[in-house]
């Protein structure tokens, strides 16, 4: 930002949050109650952040689980669906 002198200087700071993503997932999980839980396409995507992030994997199976399941709500069995549980089983293999 331009001074009184015409010299442009600049502030550098860090910002740190800790477990920054678990409260991302937190608020994925808190958003999934609502009325965005009602997309398939939603656990979805929060199931590919999970899985992305390899955080989470257990309840990201979950979620894409009931992104396919067709009695609760209307669920999708698709190809974008298969690839990610599949990942996520691979990474929760030992």
């Amino acid at each position: 930002m331009p001074t009184c002198n015409g010299k442009i200087k600049r502030l550098v700071f860090k910002v740190e949050v800790p477990a920054g993503m678990q409260l991302y997932v937190d608020q994925m999980r808190a958003e999934l109650t609502s009325f965005a839980g009602f997309n398939y396409a939603n656990w979805l995507k929060c199931a590919q952040f999970c899985q992305n992030n390899k955080i989470n994997l257990e309840e990201g199976l979950e979620w894409v689980n009931i992104s396919m399941n067709n009695d609760r709500f209307n669920g999708q069995k698709s190809f974008c669906c298969l690839p990610n549980q599949g990942g996520i089983l691979r990474l929760l293999k030992p």
